[in-house]
């Protein structure tokens, strides 16, 4: 017999869309990541290099020798418009962070994602993502980088990296995370949490088991676990 799994919402991040469509992106990051100069100019000149326009798909790697910031494209049509953030502890696996997705515009809960789905419907799959953690907090947020980072383009200050370009870097960042925590009213897009320094892997959540006239399907992603413990 399974144990009972520990749970305890922590949070949850918001979405409807951008560009007219109902797609955004999922970004898990080291909290420093986004203000630090190196990372953000990497990013920008990795979406650069793939000439990707403003409607776009990508792995979201950018080649970070950091590895402190990953990207996921979402479609909200599928994945719904927020992501609960939970603190899960599963006997026989680990302890660490679930990211799961609502799957609907209007529903705020996850009642489903319980001890029985989870031990009986619910699979942990290693696709060898991991996520580096720098400055004791890790961050969730959903926010287009073309639109918010501007990386339709290559920013100027990031065309040589000097004491000045880097102070036009500071003035910008602060500037577009002020945009990105403020871009809906009354709903939050960035959730950030403490966390020991460190790698820590990232599974997929994959549902095992077809359940009749519901959107939990057989090989669906039901959202991310960063495991800690």
């Amino acid at each position: 017999m399974r144990k009972r799994i520990s749970k305890k919402v922590l949070g949850e991040i918001y979405s409807a869309g951008n560009d007219r469509t109902n797609t955004d992106f999922f970004h898990i990051y080291s909290e420093k990541a986004l203000f630090d100069f190196d990372t953000i100019r990497t990013m920008n000149l990795y979406v650069n290099s793939k000439k990707l326009n403003k409607m776009f798909f990508f792995d979201g790697n950018y080649d970070l020798k950091k590895n402190n910031f990953l990207t996921g494209d979402i479609n909200l049509d599928d994945w719904g418009s927020r992501i609960i953030i939970i603190r899960m502890k599963v006997p026989y696996f680990g302890e660490g962070i679930a990211c799961v997705h609502t799957f609907d515009f209007f529903t705020n809960g996850v009642g489903w994602f319980n001890s029985t789905f989870v031990n009986n419907f619910m699979d942990f799959k290693d696709h060898g993502k991991s996520i580096n953690i720098y400055d004791k907090k890790i961050c969730f947020s959903f926010f287009n980088p073309i639109e918010y980072l501007d990386f339709f383009e290559v920013k100027d200050f990031f065309k040589s990296k000097n004491k000045e370009n880097k102070e036009k870097f500071d003035t910008f960042i602060k500037e577009r995370f002020e945009r990105i925590k403020n871009q809906w009213k009354n709903e939050q897009s960035i959730f950030s949490l403490k966390i020991p320094d460190g790698k820590y892997k990232i599974y997929s959540m994959i549902c095992n088991y077809d359940f009749e006239g519901s959107f939990l399907q057989k090989n669906i992603t039901v959202g991310n676990f960063i495991k800690i413990t």
